[in-house]
């Protein structure tokens, strides 16, 4: 039953090394999948809600605001340069390296629909999620120490963070 509450405990915040490490501890304990499945389902819903719903929430309470028209500005500006689709893919994107609740956060910042919001950040938070596993079962079916394993995942959770980063700075360049 702890191993259940762990899992939902590093779902929702959804970082790969933490999360790694529990299905980790999952596989080796020969736990089902399914419940997996659904706890992660869960979670990102739950995240998803509540970033947007915060997001909102703050867009409201300072509606009228100096910081709200400053934010609205930077909003414009990044759909000129993003186009007509390309702030849906870009969450999408996202979803892959960040957490839905920034995601869906933005997604209210950018007067997107709840449903849309929902969408994009999910594909996305569902390719990171797929990642997860296939990293998870895929190291842990090659490799029979599950030491070894965990510092894979490590290594692993470290390189796509550095990789990320690295795009995102060039990107911005």
């Amino acid at each position: 039953m702890y191993l259940w509450l762990l899992t939902i405990a590093v779902f929702i915040p959804q970082e790969f090394i933490s999360a790694g490490a529990v299905l980790l501890l999952l596989r080796q304990a020969n736990y089902p999948i399914w419940p997996l499945h659904l706890i992660w389902l869960g979670a990102t819903f739950f995240d998803m809600y509540i970033g947007f719903s915060l997001g909102k929430l703050l867009q409201d309470k300072f509606k009228g605001s100096a910081f709200i028209a400053r934010v609205d500005k930077w909003v414009e500006t990044i759909r000129q340069e993003l186009g007509k689709h390309g702030e849906k893919l870009s969450l999408v994107f996202l979803g892959m390296v960040n957490f839905p609740y920034l995601n869906t956060f933005l997604a209210a910042w950018l007067k997107l629909p709840m449903k849309t919001a929902f969408l994009v950040t999910f594909l996305g938070n569902l390719v990171w999620y797929l990642f997860l596993l296939t990293t998870v079962f895929g190291v842990s079916a090659l490799v029979p120490d599950p030491k070894m394993v965990l510092v894979l995942l490590i290594v692993t959770g470290i390189a796509s963070n550095i990789f990320f980063n690295y795009v995102r700075k060039k990107r911005a360049h």
